[in-house]
């Protein structure tokens, strides 16, 4: 029996602040979820987002009359915009179960209504044979596909047929499905912290809230997606997904994120759009890094490559697991899908930047200097690809957008330039290599 290579690239290829008044029982509420990822042999994991603050687990059984396990609480946090995902562990392979999103107050008869199920993996143990199949090679299925376009004008908008005859005719049939790229289109980009408070009951920001203030339009866009695709919310309530993010989790064609030296309204909105994924989607994946997005507030000076963050210990920091420095471009349209909008104001230091050493505590050495005196809104960037290993086949899930370089239109095939970066071009030879 072959041993097969499974290489996936995207079509076009997580500081808590308590809040005073914030009480975690105060309206208490799934606003969204639940969604299905993490799938494994013996687990899963199960998202959701509640109205405020607070725990939520999952009740689960054998048929959905019996559902007589809950899992432990997990805690939804307003850094996080309410979500949260919980890990059902223990669970017997390739088995089908039924579950229901569930606040840990509620009583045995109390129900959400928000409901699913899913089957877990087959497990090598369980068809191994001496003779005849000595690795315990399995069948398994899954769906694969990208984008999920609720815009009236060149699709059906929110009703996604396509879901619905996915679920008529894969659900029970396939273990997990792949989304590879654009599950969101940009929409409510402009929604404002202010308006994010005023929705969550929120009294100050979050810290990624104060630097990243167009995070709170990424967030609602992912809650109009969900608030408005309901054959999209029953699918992900039954069907495990991984996720690969293309250029609209981010921005329409976004390029140049690991060019150095590039001024790019759309490159430099990476890290925020790329948070918003892993908020609601992007927890999903196995991805074995620690690391998250680091953001910051920091000063520059004008022919100065030193980068100054007092509230920074970037000792801390791990450069294995980042990418590169990206200065955001600021104001309320930065993430919002406009042509007219690029190249138009921004931080005159906005750009890409690379890390070239860590000097202590509070400092980074980066290329190029900065342009002018004056504080910045910053992030690190993460690295998102990672390999998922099922039975005999290895899926390496490739991250063609966030270390990619900007192009040149005139010498489509020049030489140096990189979809992948170095770091994940290499990471990937040698994986399948060792495949």
């Amino acid at each position: 029996m072959r041993y097969t290579r499974v290489w996936l690239v995207p079509v076009a290829t997580v500081l808590l602040l308590t809040l005073s008044g914030q009480g975690k029982d105060q309206g208490k509420h799934f606003t969204h979820g639940p969604m299905l990822g993490r799938l494994t042999t013996e687990g899963v994991g199960v998202w959701a987002r509640t109205e405020r603050p607070g725990a939520f687990a999952v009740r689960y059984g054998l048929t959905p009359q019996r559902m007589d396990q809950v899992s432990p609480a997990v805690e939804t946090r307003l850094e996080h915009d309410n979500t949260a995902w919980v890990a059902l562990t223990g669970l017997e392979a390739n088995t089908a179960y039924y579950y229901e999103l569930v606040f840990p107050e509620m009583t045995p008869d109390g129900h959400s209504g928000r409901t699913g199920s899913f089957t877990t993996l087959p497990a090598a143990e369980d068809f191994a044979h001496p003779e005849f199949n000595p690795d315990g090679r399995f069948n398994f299925s899954f769906e694969f596909g990208c984008g999920n376009n609720q815009k009236y004008y060149n699709s059906n908008g929110p009703s996604l047929p396509a879901f619905n005859t996915m679920f008529d005719k894969l659900k029970g049939r396939i273990h997990f499905a792949i989304l590879n790229g654009d599950w969101l289109y940009e929409y409510q980009r402009e929604f404002t912290p202010a308006a994010w408070a005023a929705q969550t009951g929120a009294t100050a920001l979050p810290q990624v809230l104060e630097v990243a203030p167009t995070l709170a339009g990424v967030w609602e866009n992912y809650k109009y997606f969900l608030d408005h695709g309901a054959p999209l919310v029953r699918w992900h309530a039954h069907v495990p997904t991984y996720y690969n993010y293309d250029d609209h989790e981010v921005l329409n064609d976004v390029y140049g994120t690991g060019t150095a030296g590039l001024r790019d309204r759309r490159a430099v909105f990476r890290d925020i759009g790329v948070r918003g994924w892993y908020d609601y989607l992007a927890w999903s994946n196995p991805v074995g890094r620690t690391q998250a997005t680091h953001f910051g507030r920091a000063k520059l000076e004008s022919g100065s490559d030193v980068l100054h963050d007092a509230d920074a210990d970037f000792t801390r920091l791990d450069l294995e697991q980042a990418t590169n420095l990206h200065v955001h471009w600021g104001g309320a349209t930065a993430g919002v899908n406009d042509n007219s909008l690029d190249g138009v104001g921004g931080d005159p230091n906005a750009g890409v930047y690379d890390i070239v050493e860590i000097l202590d505590g509070q400092r980074l050495r980066i290329s190029p200097a900065a342009r002018e005196n004056g504080p910045v809104s910053y992030s690190i960037g993460r690295r998102n690809y990672f390999l998922m290993t099922v039975g005999n086949c290895d899926f390496f899930f490739v991250d063609t957008r966030g270390q990619r370089d900007m192009h040149d239109v005139s010498q489509p095939a020049k030489k140096g330039l990189s979809m992948l970066g170095v770091a994940q071009r290499d990471w990937l030879l040698e994986g399948m290599r060792a495949s």
